[in-house]
């Protein structure tokens, strides 16, 4: 038998008889395993995985796998000639040993690969941070191999409109965003920051990527050239980046602080992209609560949500501000629709309201309550700014009618749905277990007065419509309550080719 050790630089292999072989290894290794022949020696530290050639009187490394995130486990094959190793960003590859070469990668973990195990042809995957254990057949029907999609949980995420790219932050504490391509299921691009990223956020059509930092500091990287980076400096409060706003031409943004909050133009210069300001500023008071999402009109008006419910609209040109209805907990979604006709406005708790903009207005309040886990994480207007679609803590995507406030639909998805952005008849999304979802949503001319959207859910909602103008007493306002038992049911049949009296997403 031979005993093998490493210190911080090297391998050392000690054999029965007292004699002893190093290798030099660079890295202080945190994965250290061998295959069951003893032949091969397996050493991860952090992106890395090198295989050594174990001989009776050497070691020679004779292959190194590079990785997107640290390696934490890894086995191998009883011929030697496949090798599975399991990382931080939840997924399985698998190594050919002969030629260095990926041959595939399991995603659906959910949680970092801390431990691997191979039995005949399934592998046994486990993390220490999950009770889950799961069993994995290397004989699969690739058709039915589940997509590839951004680590679970990701910190801050955002997505372009074509789903081409994904931008996250995998946990709190790293100093990188990770640029993540769909069409390779790889990481395209890694940008370096100094200290802790607090938001993201992209621009769909001037193609930047805008990354608010806790220092203050605002970096913005052409999806071009990610390499030219533009930077706006701190304030001179030195205040984090809470949140970051783009008007729907995207010729304006805003960036909150925890003190105040600033308005840049984002221009061109010699067909580069460039940021002037600020343009306008406003202060926010001591006993103005934390504020926590917003949204920014072509006209310079500022719609913006605080940690304690509150809800303010304030122009930058008049410098007047007012008051909107507040709610009873954090404001949790500010979005403004395609066309500026409307903003809704959600919360942690069951209500949302939907405002009108041209002049500002309460239209329509929607209360929702579902079985469990309420409050909206994110909304999209579709193009037309006819429907909204929430994607909400209780897994479900809901679309309302914007001029009638109805509730249209409600399908239920894995996780919930954090970031929504509109596109074309209906939207795409990122899920918090980090898949893309796209959506187009389909609604007949006439719907049935018998058709319900809570057929498949046990749940009930209000909606309660203001009059478009008080003086006229044939308009008043309305309120309708719908709530149903839970019945499964199966979109195949909605889904044919006849046309459905039904809404539908596809």
């Amino acid at each position: 038998m031979a005993r093998r050790s490493h210190s911080k630089s090297c391998f050392v292999q000690i054999s029965k008889d007292g004699e002893h072989s190093s290798m030099k290894f660079p890295l202080t290794p945190s994965l250290f395993s061998v295959s069951k022949d003893e032949k091969i020696l397996m050493a991860g530290s952090d992106l890395v995985l090198a295989l050594f050639r174990l001989d009776q009187d050497r070691v020679n490394r004779f292959l190194e796998l590079i990785h997107d995130d640290e390696v934490l486990s890894a086995c191998v094959s009883s011929d030697c000639k496949i090798l599975f190793s399991g990382a931080k960003d939840q997924i399985i590859r698998v190594w050919s040993i002969t030629t260095g070469a990926l041959l595939d990668s399991l995603c659906g973990l959910d949680a970092p690969v801390s431990c691997l195990s191979l039995l005949s042809d399934f592998i046994v995957s486990a993390s220490s941070t999950s009770t889950a254990v799961k069993l994995w057949t290397l004989r699969y029907d690739t058709r039915h191999k589940p997509a590839a999609h951004i680590p679970t949980g990701s910190t801050h995420c955002a997505l372009t409109q074509d789903c081409d790219q994904v931008f996250y932050v995998q946990n709190q504490g790293h100093h990188e965003v990770l640029s993540w391509s769909q069409q390779t299921g790889c990481i395209a691009e890694r940008m370096a920051v100094s200290v802790q990223v607090s938001c993201l956020e992209v621009a769909q059509t001037k193609r930047l990527l805008l990354c608010g930092l806790v220092s203050g500091t605002v970096f913005i990287y052409p999806l071009s050239q990610p390499q030219e980076t533009l930077c706006i400096p701190p304030p001179e409060s030195l205040t984090p980046v809470r949140t970051l706003a783009l008007s729907p031409s995207e010729r304006l943004l805003c960036v909150a602080y925890e003190d105040q909050v600033c308005v840049f133009q984002l221009t061109s210069r010699d067909c580069f992209p460039a940021v002037e300001g600020p343009e306008n500023r406003l202060v926010l008071g001591l006993l103005h609560g934390p504020l926590s999402c917003c949204g920014l009109l072509n006209d310079q008006r500022f719609i913006y949500g605080t940690s304690c419910g509150e809800v303010r609209v304030y122009d930058f040109k008049s410098g007047s501000g007012s008051v909107l209805e507040p709610h009873r907990s954090r404001i949790s979604c500010v979005t403004v629709s395609n066309w500026e006709s409307h903003v809704l406005i959600g919360s942690e708790d069951t209500t949302q309201r939907l405002y009108s903009l041209k002049p500002a207005r309460l239209q329509h309040t929607m209360d929702y309550k579902g079985f469990f886990f309420e409050g909206v994480l994110c909304a999209a207007f579709s193009d037309s700014d006819q429907f909204v679609f929430t994607g909400s803590r209780d897994r479900t995507i809901k679309v309302w009618g914007v001029s009638t406030g109805k509730l249209l639909l409600v399908q239920f998805v894995y996780f919930p749905v954090v970031r929504m952005i509109s596109y074309r008849n209906g939207f795409v999304a990122l899920s918090k277990q980090g898949t893309i979802i796209r959506e187009t949503f389909r609604c007949p001319d006439h719907i049935s007065p018998d058709y319900n959207p809570l057929r498949t859910v046990r749940a009930q909602y209000r909606v309660t419509s203001n009059p478009c103008d008080p003086s006229d007493p044939s308009e008043q306002s309305q309120s309708q309550e719908q709530q149903f038992n839970p019945a499964h049911i199966s979109l195949v049949d909605v889904m044919k080719s006849k046309p459905s009296p039904t809404c539908v997403l596809l």
